[in-house]
């Protein structure tokens, strides 16, 4: 008998979501756009990000895509913005973990290492 649980499916949606932000330059696009005040332009994006415009092109159309970026087109220019501000705010939570789980090994290896060096 197939799972009807509703939640089952917001699984779903959501590890689709995880798998396209799962690129680090996705990722940086989000940090971007997150820290911004409103929308960015695709051009500054790009020179920021160092990205060419296609590969630039090609992330932002997987983003779009799963709804996790909105985009308008003002005459010859584009602009992107975050759909749901929540998303970047995720982004950061994980980001931080991350930072203090590094942090907290290199306390850990240094002091490992200071103690291999000392005889008991």
């Amino acid at each position: 008998m197939p799972n009807t649980d509703p939640s089952e499916r917001l699984f779903e949606i959501q590890a689709r979501l995880v798998r396209v932000m799962g690129h680090p330059a996705r990722l940086r696009i989000l940090h971007i756009l997150h820290t911004a005040e409103g929308e960015v332009g695709v051009s500054a994006l790009r020179e920021e990000l160092g990205l060419a415009k296609t590969g630039l092109s090609q992330h932002l159309s997987k983003m779009i895509a799963e709804g996790i970026v909105r985009g308008r087109k003002e005459g010859r220019y584009r602009y992107v913005r975050l759909a749901q501000p929540e998303i970047g705010r995720a982004c950061d939570l994980v980001r931080g973990a991350l930072a203090r789980q590094a942090r907290e090994r290199a306390t850990i290896l240094g002091a490992e290492g200071a103690t291999e060096g000392e005889e008991p």
